[in-house]
């Protein structure tokens, strides 16, 4: 059974289909604990944008592919230097 959750961006609302509803917030917690220097609302935006993302490319998506991409883009973002190139101070 497919499960339907909603997600608003920008004034327009999405629906992210998945195979099991807990798939997001599994992806979430795993993603979470490997991130802690990320909040979980930071971590669970970037799931969800992940996977309307690969729904909009007409990828068969699956909580795994979800997992690999959000993970890439995490760890872009725990790597980033600010725009000025100066890194703060800690």
């Amino acid at each position: 059974m497919h499960a339907l959750m909603q997600r608003a961006v920008a004034g327009h609302s999405y629906g992210i289909r998945q195979t099991d509803p807990t798939d997001s917030e599994r992806v979430t917690r795993q993603l979470s604990a490997e991130f802690p220097a990320l909040t979980p609302s930071d971590v669970e935006r970037c799931v969800s944008d992940t996977w309307i993302c690969a729904q909009h490319l007409g990828v068969a998506v699956t909580a795994r592919l979800v997992e690999r991409i959000a993970r890439e883009r995490l760890l872009g973002v725990v790597h980033s230097v600010p725009p000025s190139g100066r890194r703060p101070p800690g």
